[in-house]
């Protein structure tokens, strides 16, 4: 595993030590939870604008460097990060298809919204992915054009209410089968996915998230998928965490992945 710290924020109203608190975790731990070493080195990136335009053109350079067998995980940011770390991907692996970890879809209207809260949408509404590739679990928050446009999109969900009422480990069964199908797997994980509970530094907290628990399960189930290829980790704003109990979740999620 690779990790690359992109602490670029599009608000640039959140604190931007989170990704080297992650990064400094990730570090700590001798063995991941399957007695494993974990194998992670630490890369660099120069950020070549402050805008989301410089964002993915330093992305996409650190993407084409991407040593072969080796996972690359993008630490830091929001979901404007996802949309370069996913755009230079399915650049380079055709057939790719992602799989969003996240309290919100991504799917507000384009245009003047921020990237970070459209990101899913302008993957879809530029050709970067097709709607059969892109998997999004864990929403609980969201608009009713949001909703609208998912199920207009026809993009496979998952919410918390799902999740709850079918079990994780059957809806997860599920996305497995279903992920086994894709030629090359892009993971995003908001670790605002996790319940505010055990995730508290985060730039909105939404009650009724996964457990730390449930999100180190499914993480190592997907750890699992041989064409899983590249991540990214977002979201931990460093002024907020309590006791470091998020860039900690979010280090060890890392970990459990490399």
């Amino acid at each position: 595993m690779i990790i690359v710290k992109i602490p670029f924020y599009e608000g640039g109203d959140v604190s931007p030590e989170g990704a080297d608190a992650v990064a400094d975790q990730a570090e700590g731990f001798a063995l991941n939870e399957s007695g494993l070493t974990p194998r992670i080195f630490q890369g660099n990136i120069s950020l070549k604008g402050q805008d989301v335009d410089g964002l993915c053109s330093s992305v996409a350079d650190a993407v084409a460097r991407q040593p072969f067998g080796d996972r690359l995980c993008l630490v830091g940011g929001d979901h404007s990060v996802t949309y370069a770390g996913f755009k230079a991907f399915a650049a380079k692996n055709s057939g790719a298809g992602i799989v969003v970890l996240s309290s919100f879809p991504g799917c507000e209207a384009g245009g003047d919204s921020a990237v970070h809260r459209s990101f899913v949408k302008r993957i879809l509404r530029e050709g970067i992915v097709s709607a059969d590739r892109v998997v999004l679990f864990g929403l609980r928050e969201w608009t009713g054009d949001e909703k609208q446009f998912i199920e207009s999109s026809k993009v496979r969900s998952f919410s918390m209410r799902q999740i709850e009422m079918n079990s994780l480990s059957d809806v997860a069964d599920g996305l497995t089968e279903l992920l086994n199908s894709w030629q090359s797997i892009y993971l995003s994980v908001g670790i605002d996915v996790a319940d505010p509970s055990c995730a508290p530094g985060v730039d909105d907290t939404s009650p009724g998230g996964l457990s730390a628990r449930q999100l180190l399960y499914l993480v190592q189930r997907l750890r699992l998928m041989r064409n899983l290829k590249m991540i990214d980790v977002i979201g931990v704003d460093a002024g907020k965490d309590i006791n470091c109990m998020t860039s900690r979740l979010a280090a060890k999620i890392i970990v459990e992945l490399s």
